[in-house]
């Protein structure tokens, strides 16, 4: 559980960094990251 919370928060703040620093980067890779965090939502319902 809290190895969770550590984890979607990384993820949040990576896509964060990611938002700021990238912002001129494929349209594709930023529709890729904004999948991600469905992703781990399923993973974390799975466990």
């Amino acid at each position: 559980m809290f190895q969770a919370k550590i984890t979607v928060s990384s993820v949040k703040s990576a896509l964060h960094f990611a938002r700021i620093h990238g912002s001129h980067r494929d349209r594709r890779d930023r529709r890729r990251a904004s999948e991600q965090p469905d992703e781990l939502q399923k993973n974390l319902e799975n466990q």
